[in-house]
């Protein structure tokens, strides 16, 4: 991912990756040239840090978050999102790819039992509950496409 966006905004001065695992972060730097290596910077950090990332001055007009808020329990998903949000220029765009659930999430069992929560997907959202912590927080939804098939969400971002 982030080597394509680095491709298609080559007149963008930074990008900025962010992680919880430092083993994606160097497979991203592993599949990135010198030349474009140095406009990205890469930061082990988790989503609950958005406000401590450099530079709070100069705003984001891009951000993508994608299969993150899955893992997050519901207060830390309001609180990133709100700190996404002041992160983002005026006209800026947040783009989101998650696994969301259109079913009672109260009586929802999952299909491979985990007790543990070894993949942290223990905190399953519904596209209301997620679409109204986006409108809480200020932003403007302005395409929100429910995948019918697992399959359809690698062609979507």
């Amino acid at each position: 991912m982030t080597r394509h966006m680095v491709e298609l905004f080559p007149q963008c001065p930074r990008i900025n990756c962010v992680n919880i695992s430092r083993r994606q972060l160097e497979c991203c730097a592993a599949h990135l040239s010198d030349d474009q290596r140095r406009r990205v910077n890469l930061y082990l950090c988790n989503g609950q840090v958005v406000d401590l990332l450099p530079d709070p001055e100069v705003p984001y007009d891009l951000v993508i978050v994608r299969g993150v808020y899955t893992h997050f329990l519901p207060r830390v998903f309001e609180e990133s999102v709100a700190q996404v949000f002041k992160r983002l220029a005026e006209k800026g765009t947040l783009i989101i790819s998650d696994t969301l659930y259109r079913c009672d999430l109260a009586t929802y069992k999952s299909p491979m039992p985990d007790a543990v929560d070894r993949l942290a997907c223990g905190h399953r959202k519904s596209p209301e509950y997620f679409s109204n912590v986006l409108e809480k927080s200020g932003l403007t939804i302005l395409d929100m496409q429910i995948m019918p098939l697992n399959t359809k969400v690698i062609y979507w971002l």
